[in-house]
This record gives structure tokens, sequence and C-alpha cells, in this order.
């Protein structure tokens, strides 16, 4: 599916796709370009177009606003995606804009948000005041995690200390840690290798099917285990005995890609 330009009501169909979720297990990205600066002859509809047919092996959505503004909610699996879609913009417009933005975002589950400011070359740095640029989602300052573990005690522990920071899920077999995770797409999974129903290790090959990217930590009260050493050549970012220490777990959700500015304790 290339980029799908969504004429009416755009703004607000994005908004609702991004706090109610998004079907793909993969990670998107919120582009929102600012060309307020612009003379008001400038028009929006026309860098879309250009964006758009640019861009044809993104997957997403896009919209512009009466307010000189462009809205993509595209699928680029990870933030160094975002990075290269952004240098492609500059390179896309006509030889007299450029875009500005400072590389940051606010993350939001898997999305990530980046704003930009379309303006003349070599236009003094530049500041938006587009309301827009400041939206708001189901709390920006929250990353998620699950749990999938059937030992509730280790469920009750974790989230105790995991809800400060994170929006905390859970799971007690393999068939709906599978499901969890492609209806949350949590920052982390903290997976059990012992489950009722399926192991964790097939749990967590079924996880990176739908997503090769998942940041996944194993649990087990055994270090030593053929399993665990199994899942860690799988593709598993690391291991834990449980119950973890609240040290060893701050240093893993460190490690996190899609994790920024983690405080050094809990």
């Amino acid at each position: 599916m290339p980029i799908t330009i969504i004429q009416n009501n755009g703004i607000n169909t994005i908004k609702e796709m991004m706090n109610t979720g998004l079907s793909s297990p993969h990670r998107w990205s919120l582009c929102i370009i600012d060309a307020s600066h612009i003379s008001k002859s400038f028009n929006t509809l026309d860098v879309l177009s250009w964006l758009t047919k640019a861009y044809e092996q993104y997957n997403g959505y896009a919209t512009q606003s009466e307010t000189h503004m462009i809205m993509l909610l595209i699928e680029t699996k990870n933030y160094e995606g975002l990075q290269s879609f952004i240098t492609s913009i500059n390179k896309t417009l006509p030889h007299d804009f450029e875009c500005q933005y400072d590389g940051s975002t606010d993350t939001v589950g898997h999305i990530n948000k980046v704003t930009v400011l379309l303006a003349q070359k070599n236009a003094p740095p530049l500041k938006s005041e587009n309301p827009l640029t400041n939206l708001s989602l189901k709390d920006p300052q929250k990353y998620s995690v699950l749990i999938a573990d059937d030992d509730l005690y280790i469920h009750k522990l974790l989230s105790a200390t995991l809800q400060k920071h994170f929006d905390v899920h859970t799971a007690e077999n393999g068939a709906d840690t599978i499901s969890a995770y492609n209806k949350h797409l949590p920052n982390i999974v903290l997976l059990d290798i012992h489950f009722p129903d399926i192991s964790g290790l097939e749990t967590m090959d079924a996880i990176f099917t739908q997503d090769p990217e998942a940041y996944i930590i194993i649990l087990s009260a055994d270090s030593a285990q053929k399993n665990v050493i199994q899942a860690l050549k799988n593709g598993a970012s690391g291991f834990m005995t449980k119950p973890p220490s609240k040290e060893k777990l701050a240093q893993y959700i460190k490690k996190c890609p899609s994790i920024k500015d983690f405080p050094e304790s809990f």
C-alpha cells in the first residue's frame, strides 16, 4: 500500500488511527510539516502530491490542513527510517525550499513524532507556532512493556516496579502473549521461557516473524537452561533470572533502542 492521501477530515482521521492503534506490527512515524512560514501562495497540496509520488515504497497516510500543515503517518519500521525519510524530503522539495528540524522525536508506543518546518533556503532558524506541532496523544511520556509469564507473583512484582514509567500489559500464556504484542506493540517484552500452551521459544519466534525488531528479554529460573541459550541465539536481547533485580531490569531498559532518556533508577 503506497501513501494514501486523506482528503476529508484527514487530521482527525490520522489522530484517531494513532490513538486507537494500528494493525501492522511494524513501527510507524508521524511527520508534521509546517509550511506556515512560506508565502500564502504556497500550495501544500502540491507538496503533498510530490511526497506521495516520491515515496511510493512507504506505506502510510497523508493529509493537509488549511493552515499550511502537512501530516504524514508512515511505516518507517525504526527511527533510522524516519531520519532517512526526512533527509529525502529535502531532496524532493523545489531547490529554494528546505526543511528545518532538530531530529528529536516524541515516542508514543512505536510511533515516533517529528516536526519539520518548511522554509526558504538559508532562512534563520524558525519556530513553529501551529498547535498541530504539539499534537497531544495518549500519555506521550510513557513507554509500554508486556510482562508475559504464567506466574502471577512475577506479574505483580514487575508491574509494581514498572508502572510509574510504563503502560504495563500482561499475558499468562503464549497465545495471549502474541495477541497482546500485536495489540499493544510494546517497547519491551519480558518473556517467560515456559508456558502451559506453546513454549517461550515458539512464542518468541512468532513475534519475530511479525516484527523482526521486537525487543525481547527472557525470564527463567535457570540461567544455564538449554532453552535460554537457544532463545539468545534466536534473537532475544538478553536474559534475567527470576525474580529479576531492579538494577538488571534498568540495564536492559536503557539498552532498548526505542527508549530514550530513561532515568538512572526506578
